[in-house]
């Protein structure tokens, strides 16, 4: 997230939010992380946020969902090739989860969409299926939320039935969750 930070104009030196993208925070405020000499945070908040269900979070298109998965996978790619200099999986395993959460609201979200037959769509579709196929276990990582483990599971099929299970299945977990905890 961009808006709850403070930032030396030196750490834009070289970054640029990629214009007309959404989600252009994911893909770009690690790299302002990179080019920091020194980070703090404080435990106060000075700014309230609040989000609309009118915003692109919560927006029920395909495209939306599409750009979501490309800025985290463009992160994961770009981070990637610095783990060897920080020599730590812990690093690797952070940005899967990350992408693995991305793959898996795509894929409870896409059958919702009424412009889920559009141009572009399958295309996304065949590339998370390989990437999650390629780079995530079956069940996930140890560690990882029964939910999201489950997630992953139904991304690694590729048919319409594994997406509509995933969204179904979200929804059924959201209700216990709630009634449970409340």
């Amino acid at each position: 997230m961009l808006w709850n930070k403070l930032w030396r104009s030196s750490c834009f030196e070289g970054v640029r939010f990629p214009v007309g993208e959404r989600f252009e925070d994911i893909s770009t405020v690690y790299r302002l992380f990179l080019n920091a000499e020194k980070v703090t945070g404080m435990d106060l908040s000075f700014y309230h946020y609040s989000q609309s269900d009118t915003s692109i979070s919560h927006s029920a298109h395909a495209q939306v969902l599409i750009d979501y998965w490309n800025a985290h996978v463009r992160r994961y790619q770009s981070l990637m090739e610095k783990v060897e200099y920080y020599e730590d999986s812990r690093l690797e395993q952070a940005l899967l989860k990350c992408v693995a959460y991305a793959a898996q609201h795509f894929w409870i979200n896409l059958n919702f969409c009424k412009d889920r037959n559009d141009e572009g769509v399958a295309d996304a579709i065949k590339e998370i299926h390989q990437f999650v196929s390629t780079h995530i276990p079956l069940t996930g990582a140890a560690g990882w939320p029964l939910i999201l483990r489950y997630g992953i599971m139904l991304c690694h099929f590729r048919g319409t039935w594994s997406r509509a299970i995933a969204h179904w299945s979200y929804r059924l977990f959201l209700l216990w969750n709630n009634r449970t905890h409340s």
